[in-house]
């Protein structure tokens, strides 16, 4: 049952993915922003400017938290603090409001494409048992 779950998810995410930021594709794979949620091509993001790597599977490409990440590493060293800055970065904008009120309107916008896609294979499946009965019935 975790499985199909999963596999939904995986099917209704591909409806609302977010294209990557340099080409405009929807990437399949790449790297994904911990504050917007896109995914970018790899090779995209090496030549995006202002993005922040963090590690092989996120990065930082919005304007918001590329400024808050800059003002916070002018007052600490760089070299030292970077991660603690990120991190510090993400924190800071991880929970207000608007973000919240994002990933709800996500969440309900992958739950509504679930529902969509549970009702067309209900429908699917019982206009087969109405054609199984027909030919059984013609069959008896």
């Amino acid at each position: 049952m975790a499985d199909t779950k999963t596999a939904n998810l995986k099917c209704t995410e591909k409806l609302i993915a977010k294209p990557c930021k340099r080409c405009k594709h929807v990437a399949q794979n790449g790297l994904k922003c911990v504050s917007c949620g896109a995914v970018s091509h790899q090779s995209c993001v090496k030549l995006l400017k202002d993005v922040e790597i963090i590690n092989s599977e996120e990065f930082i490409c919005c304007g918001d938290l590329t400024s808050n990440d800059a003002n916070l590493s002018s007052s600490t060293n760089s070299t030292e603090n970077s991660s603690e800055t990120v991190i510090n970065a993400l924190e800071s904008n991880l929970n207000t409001p608007d973000r919240i009120m994002e990933s709800l309107l996500r969440e309900n916008a992958v739950l509504e494409a679930e529902n969509r896609l549970l009702r067309s294979l209900i429908q699917e499946k019982d206009e087969k048992n109405d054609l199984l009965r027909e030919n059984f019935e013609i069959r008896s």
